[in-house]
This record gives C-alpha cells, structure tokens and sequence, in this order.
C-alpha cells in the first residue's frame, strides 16, 4: 500500500545524506540515514519493526529497534543530526499529505476494531434470540 511512499522517503533520504542508505554500509551517513528513516515509518506510516525490517531486508528487527531508540541520542549529541532529519521529513512530507495517510491508517484500524466489536454483538443477540424462540417454542408445546 506504502510502496511508493517508503520509496520516495529512502530516495530523499538518499540524497539529502548523498550515500545509498539502503547498503549494508556502516559509516555515520549510512547508519544516521537510516536510523532517521526507521523512525519517521515508524511515526508516519505506523510500520512495526518486522516491517521496517523487512523493507530493509534486514534478518532481525532488532537494527530497527535499535535505530529508533538510538536516533533520540544521537540528535542530542549531534544537533545536526535532527536538522537533517527534519529536512528529510519536510522533503518527503512536502510531498505527500501525511496527516491524511496517518489518519487513514489509523482510521482503518479503528474500523477493524469496531467490526470485530460488532461481531461479538451479533453472535450475543444471535444466541439470545435463539434462546428466546426455543423458550416460545417450548411454552407452546405444552
């Protein structure tokens, strides 16, 4: 569904950094970028870990977790590590409404909640109403 959107976002990511950060490379670009990119997926997109992970055909998840918790820190001690976050974000946000995307999501997930809620429901009334036609059912018989 995001395809296009997470691909935009490594590409911009890529450039602003100028390093691919898709490679398996260590150096700070590499690493900065994609830390960077782990989170804005995380916080735009509501990806989990095993998604993140998956985009970046990593073997565990737990890079990105790392990566989240990590990016915090590195911003306190590298300012300009948040600027050039921020400058991916409005770069890649710029481009797409992300607060409709966010809300969409979330919207959707919302709407699979209350479904499951009104299928509980209708299991209960079902029951009940079964119930009360073999109580009128047996009242008549006798």
């Amino acid at each position: 569904m995001y395809d296009t959107i997470i691909q935009d976002l490594i590409l911009i990511a890529s450039k602003v950094l100028g390093v691919n950060i898709k490679d398996k490379s260590r150096t700070q670009p590499h690493v900065r970028g994609r830390f960077i990119v782990y989170s804005l997926l995380r916080a735009y997109l509501d990806l989990n870990y095993q998604e993140i992970a998956k985009i970046f055909d990593l073997k565990s998840h737990a890079s990105v977790i790392h990566g989240v918790k990590e990016l915090p820190f590195l911003i306190k001690y590298d300012p300009k590590v948040g600027e050039i976050m921020q400058e991916i974000r409005y770069k890649w946000t710029e481009e797409y409404d992300m607060n409709s995307v966010k809300v969409s999501n979330n919207e959707i997930k919302n709407l699979e909640d209350k479904i499951i809620l009104l299928n509980l429901e209708l299991k209960v009334y079902t029951e009940r109403l079964q119930k009360l036609k073999n109580n009128t059912f047996a009242n008549r018989t006798m």
